[in-house]
């Protein structure tokens, strides 16, 4: 599937905001922190929340045996996990028809508990299409398990060619010591290249780094 971007981002007299977030080596200062801070003027507030207007929220769906699937968006805060059912193993993060991304990078920490997940994988879609795509597949990936501890996070490399509006992490095998389906995840990030077409996220296409003191608005890269 070769998909550009969301039809609604191409539309004449949009806003067609555009803005690379590169992952600079600090987990949890990428999408959805500068979504969630405005652009890295004002205190975090999780984009999944009701305190966004309606078009300016993004969906976070699955189910919860622990906590809200709308914690994945609030790097560090809470930890949550799935049913042990293989079939609701999965967090489906929908960014809306009026944005979109072309990773570089996510990253993802580990929820608390016993679950040791080491098979999993990312996939990417566009909202008005039915079909995924395997953006990145973990198999036998012990980097969010080793030495144990709990809330450990990594950052991995996605090579995406395109850009995608909904996103699925999705637990492909039980955990490592084959017991459950429990998926447990604190929270995701994810980095690349931004595009949106909300009006209160104009920031995104007309404040300059000049005016801004923020480090994360310092480290993306305005295009």
């Amino acid at each position: 599937m070769s998909v550009v971007a969301p039809p609604a981002l191409l539309k004449s007299g949009s806003l067609n905001g555009k803005l690379s977030i590169p992952y600079t080596g600090t987990p949890g200062k990428g999408l959805f922190h500068m979504i969630g801070t405005h652009g890295g003027t004002q205190s975090f507030k999780n984009p999944a929340s009701s305190g966004f207007a309606k078009d300016s929220v993004i969906s976070v769906h699955g189910t919860a045996s622990s906590g809200s699937p709308d914690d994945i968006l609030a790097w560090g805060q809470r930890s949550l996990w799935t049913h042990d059912d293989k079939s609701k193993a999965w967090f489906r993060i929908d960014l809306g028809r009026q944005r979109c991304i072309r990773l570089s990078h996510y990253s993802m920490m580990r929820g608390g508990g016993a679950a040791r997940v080491s098979n999993w994988s990312l996939l990417g879609r566009n909202s008005e299409t039915e079909y995924w795509d395997t953006l990145i597949n973990h198999t036998n990936d012990n980097s969010l398990i080793e030495g144990g501890q709990e809330n450990k996070s990594h950052t991995f490399s996605v090579n995406c060619s395109h850009y995608y509006s909904d996103f699925k992490l999705k637990m492909t095998k039980k955990s490592s010591n084959n017991s459950d389906w429990y998926f447990s995840v604190a929270c995701v990030e994810f980095y690349g290249e931004y595009r949106t077409n909300i009006k209160s996220e104009s920031w995104c296409a007309f404040h300059t780094l000049s005016d801004q003191g923020d480090d994360l608005l310092n480290n993306a890269i305005w295009v």
